[in-house]
């Protein structure tokens, strides 16, 4: 746990229904930054 806070990162609990939305909402993110061509493959 020390580790992933120290990387910055925020642990919480939740359900994996939560855990799946969070998932699809990160995902569909991606894919317009992707699609926007912010980004290109290397």
């Amino acid at each position: 746990r020390a580790r992933f806070e120290a990387m910055g990162a925020e642990i919480e609990g939740g359900t994996p229904e939560k855990f799946g939305s969070f998932i699809m909402s990160e995902a569909e993110a991606l894919q317009r930054l992707i699609k926007s061509g912010a980004v290109s493959p290397e």
